[in-house]
């Protein structure tokens, strides 16, 4: 994603960045390097399966290990004799702890494993720092390839046969050609609807003419809209879904009665609450009350919400656009942004050293909620909430009038805090 912040091409794939410099993408990097020797889960259920997540990490720090010292990973550094005496010390003592299984708890193994990664596993991302570069280049340049590639086919696309098929919750989207069946519930499939409907009757209000207004047309734009948001968060299930995370309806009632919010500054028609937001992907959104891309809005007014992806080249470059915009109004403008509480990443810290920042505000892990980023396909009501994992950070930047207009009072902070819990809103109304 972060590579889309420095694509400057005029027509860009909507999903595949074009290939510009530089090839290694820093968000990129990161996140190989840190599923260096193998990727884990950090929040086991239960404490066999945390142990088996250790387990796992164990044997694949022996196995990486191995390959390095035998040249089967190329480019790799090779471990010295004392670093790679290190490594098995660290990992006999990892197992001795753990055999005892009547002093161990689910944290203490999780805790375990953070110190593991933070020793050997740091080591191992250093010495295979080549090999993960030679990767994200070749991932760069392939992203570029394919992207010329699905321009050709889509100079020659025709609409897509689509078939809707409801039972019961689920809508069954059936495309000619395609495999696999698309399902989401049918309630965010009545919302597309609506939104769709929106979008229709604002153009029509402006008098402007458009070829297709049928159920064909809608489906086709349903459909396009799920392909593409399935790609981007990949085929398996519940991959990427955590960048469609957003705040629950409530938070949002309540900050449109006490602060105006009337907008998202990043959603899509799946996560939507309002029904205009800006999106990453105004080709297949802009049907649903997409306005673009955040980065290519500018207004010079209003109350806005912003729940960016986490990702620290797209958050900077987020406060960057919101202290421009606050710095060419004197019209009143404010932004409410949530982000996690990440001690050491510039544009969180940023957001509390900000001259427009107005007021910040703390929430504790476990002590409010996030709906999840899978709602559209989500069955169960009850799962569509849950406790946040992570610390966040809620900051309001304002401008003068922004913030003469919707000052953040500590009594509207406090009782966005309850909301933010889970709490009922109707005793604030």
């Amino acid at each position: 994603m972060e590579r889309r912040t420095i694509d400057k091409s005029s027509n860009p794939d909507p999903l595949l960045p074009t290939l510009t410099e530089p090839y290694v993408g820093p968000s990129l990097f990161r996140e190989m390097s840190e599923d260096v020797p193998i990727k884990v889960h950090m929040m086991p259920k239960t404490l066999e399966d945390a142990i088996n997540n250790f387990e796992t990490y164990l044997k694949s720090t022996e196995v990486m290990c191995e390959n390095i010292q035998k040249d089967k990973v190329e480019d790799a550094e090779k471990l010295t004799q004392q670093e790679l005496q290190d490594i098995n010390d660290q990992i006999k003592e990892a197992r001795d702890y753990i055999y005892d299984r009547s002093s161990i708890t689910i944290q203490s193994v999780v805790d375990k494993l953070k110190s593991l990664q933070k020793k050997s596993g740091l080591l191992l991302q250093q010495k295979l720092k080549t090999p993960i570069e030679r990767v994200c280049t070749d991932l760069a340049k392939l992203c570029d390839t394919y992207a010329k590639d699905i321009k050709k086919i889509k100079e020659n696309s025709s609409p897509l046969l689509v078939i809707t098929k409801r039972e019961h919750s689920v809508v069954n989207i059936e495309i000619q050609g395609w495999d696999e069946n698309l399902t989401m519930n049918a309630s965010h499939f009545n919302k597309l609807i609506q939104l769709y409907n929106v979008w229709v009757n604002r153009r029509k209000s402006r008098s402007r003419s458009y070829y297709d207004y049928t159920d064909s047309h809608l489906k086709n734009c349903i459909a396009r809209l799920i392909l593409r948001y399935h790609t981007f968060f990949g085929t398996e299930s519940y991959h990427g879904v955590g960048l469609q995370g957003a705040i629950t309806p409530r938070t949002f009632q309540y900050l449109s009665r006490h602060f105006d919010v009337t907008m998202e500054c990043f959603a899509s028609p799946l996560n939507c609450y309002y029904p205009q937001f800006c999106s990453a992907f105004i080709d297949t959104d802009r049907f649903f009350g997409s306005c673009g891309s955040f980065f290519d809005f500018y207004p010079q007014s209003g109350s806005f919400e912003a729940n960016p992806p986490f990702t620290e080249e797209i958050m900077n470059k987020m406060v960057d656009h919101m202290e421009e915009l606050l710095g060419a109004t004197d019209l009143p403008l404010s932004f409410i942004i949530f982000v996690p509480n990440w001690t050491d990443c510039s544009p969180i810290i940023r957001l509390s050293e900000s001259k427009y920042s107005t007021k910040v505000l703390i929430l504790n892990a476990k002590e409010h909620r996030y709906v999840t980023g899978a709602q559209h396909k989500e069955l169960r009501p009850h799962r569509l909430e849950y406790d946040s994992v992570h610390e966040t950070k809620v900051a309001f930047l304002q401008n003068k009038a922004g913030s003469d207009k919707w000052k953040p009072t500590d009594s509207k902070i406090e009782d966005m805090k309850r909301v933010l819990a889970n709490e009922s809103a109707s005793q604030w109304e």
